[in-house]
């Protein structure tokens, strides 16, 4: 294999402990599919604030430093629950076997698209116009705001999904960065089944997941290096926490659920088109709480 085969491996590798351990923290509060859907996006938006924290601090260095902190940090998190990280595995693969039609028909497509995502180089116009140019821009001039750009795209778009790119750029990589995009479409899919488990059976919630994962624009975008199904996670797993029971002591929940809106619109400025919609679910599970305290 080439180097930058070797260095997308070690990267996409470092990325899925990352997931692992945030997902690992959420499993101690919601189930396994709300917590896989919130793990994703909620470990994007940690990584995406480590980087920015760096250029906006001047000190550029600062930002591998702080996400090679995090990645240990999660590193030792799955190491001390391996246990309990291994026996959800297994959980994982007893459900799978369980709906077998829908794993014939998922699993060689996912094969396939880390396949793709591992050894083709992005080539669709928006990854080759901004997407990906503004990050060689941020390195070049240490700074987000760029004094000097080919396109204004590069200088006036939200930097929270294409800041992702730093390391693989860093690097010296275009291998693996479509990894973003296919964990936010698996993410995506774990929210659909979380949703629709709420208020159907195992195989009808499955069902309902492959469908969604089986729509024409998710499953052409999660080999790509746009921003759109970061936003969409963002938004799913926003949706599953304002839907969550509300306790007395929800302010950590409270405190996740904006930091993804802000990943939401830090991806895609059109986020803040849901966050009336997500604030009013919000609301409302809050004050049934209050109702249900009182009754009680």
């Amino acid at each position: 294999m080439n180097q930058d085969l070797w260095a997308a491996l070690l990267l996409i590798s470092i990325y899925g402990i990352c997931v692992a351990g945030v997902f690992q923290c959420l499993r101690g509060h919601f189930s396994i599919a709300v917590s896989a859907a919130v793990a994703v996006p909620l470990c994007q938006a940690i990584i995406s604030c480590l980087f920015q924290i760096g250029f906006l601090s001047g000190l550029t260095a600062l930002s591998p430093a702080l996400a090679i902190c995090f990645a240990l940090a999660c590193l030792f998190y799955v190491r001390r629950n391996g246990g309990a990280l291994a026996k959800d595995g297994g959980r994982v693969i007893s459900f799978l076997k369980s709906q077998l039609p829908v794993c014939l028909v998922l699993l060689p497509t996912l094969a396939y698209a880390f396949a793709q995502v591992l050894l083709l180089h992005p080539d669709n116009h928006d990854a080759l116009a901004y997407h990906l140019p503004r990050v060689f821009l941020f390195i070049q001039q240490e700074s987000l705001f760029l004094s000097a750009f080919s396109r204004y795209h590069q200088a006036v778009f939200p930097v929270a999904a294409d800041i992702l790119f730093l390391p693989f750029i860093q690097f010296n990589t275009l291998q693996g960065l479509g990894i973003f995009s296919l964990t936010s479409y698996l993410s995506i899919g774990a929210g659909a089944y979380a949703l629709a488990r709420r208020h159907v059976s195992k195989r009808i919630a499955a069902s309902v997941a492959l469908l969604v994962l089986s729509l024409p624009m998710p499953a052409l975008q999660s080999v790509s290096v746009k921003n759109d199904l970061l936003m969409a996670a963002a938004g799913t797993a926003a949706l599953l926490l304002a839907l969550a029971p509300a306790t007395a002591k929800s302010a950590t929940r409270l405190f996740i659920f904006a930091l993804l809106c802000s990943f939401g619109v830090g991806c895609k400025s059109t986020f803040i088109a849901f966050l009336p919609g997500l604030a009013a679910v919000l609301f409302i599970r809050w004050k049934l709480y209050q109702l249900e305290s009182v009754l009680a």
